[in-house]
């Protein structure tokens, strides 16, 4: 299920309004995808969350425009992170999109394809940076 973390109101579908960037985290590790989606909200972005790759394709094919993904690598179902973001960007080449992942052997082979790579663990002061200047471009 795709969720905005503050209110917990599912946002496939809707227009989402406010002018703030918008970003999508996706990553089946439920923990970490709340951390980091909690932060991203007191950062003042909007949220939205995604167990999985299909997850977060339904979420891009959906009304909401998205102006960011943070996604893991490896999670389950049919499309990989890195698959995410080709297909992403292959709709919107203007998409920008953070890879995160502890496997970085997996990652370094195709980490050109997004606008950065984030080594887990990270903190989420570097996360945050890391972001405002990926948006700032």
């Amino acid at each position: 299920m795709l969720l905005k973390t503050r209110i917990n109101l599912k946002l496939v579908g809707t227009v989402m309004l406010g002018g703030r960037s918008v970003i999508l985290v996706v990553d089946d590790e439920e923990r970490i995808r709340n951390i980091i989606g909690e932060q991203l909200l007191e950062d003042g972005y909007e949220v939205l969350l995604a167990t999985d790759g299909d997850k977060a394709w339904e979420a891009l094919q959906g009304d909401i425009v998205i102006d960011l993904i943070l996604t893991d690598v490896r999670m389950p179902g049919s499309i990989n992170g890195i698959d995410l973001i080709e297909k992403a960007l292959a709709n919107r080449p203007s998409l920008r999109s953070i890879i995160m992942s502890g496997y970085t052997n997996e990652a370094a082979k195709r980490v050109k394809v997004a606008d950065t790579f984030i080594q887990k663990p990270f903190s989420l002061i570097s996360l945050s940076r890391s972001i405002s200047q990926i948006l700032s471009r």
